[in-house]
């Protein structure tokens, strides 16, 4: 008799993998302060340019919004997550990809 977990197919395993990996991303992102790179890309929205000495403009541009009305860091952590749980599931039915997915889903909190 095989139980419903083990029927489970690697697409499936996938999204519940990164649906679980938002919600961590989500209470550690209101509960610990910006890391030095997010410091960074809020310093971006605040000035806006064409480009930055080693970063593209768009990592200030989308964080222009709720850097101007002074939102709290998790909600400046929305819109990372947000792009972050929309790219994952793009390619999973290929193999690699999924396992991409996997390895990204554990990834929780990189100290800088």
């Amino acid at each position: 008799m095989s139980s419903p977990v083990s029927k489970q197919s690697p697409f499936t395993w996938s999204l519940i993998l990164v649906l679980l990996g938002t919600a961590i991303h989500l209470v550690l992102g209101f509960t610990t302060e910006l890391s030095v790179d997010e410091a960074h890309y809020a310093l971006y929205a605040n000035h806006l340019a064409w480009s930055y000495f080693d970063h593209p403009p768009l990592v200030g541009w989308i964080q222009w919004p709720l850097v101007a009305i002074n939102a709290p860091d998790g909600i400046l952590r929305l819109i990372p997550i947000t792009l972050w749980m929309i790219s994952c599931p793009i390619g999973l039915p290929n193999r690699r990809s999924t396992q991409y997915v996997l390895l990204q889903s554990f990834t929780v909190y990189k100290k800088s």
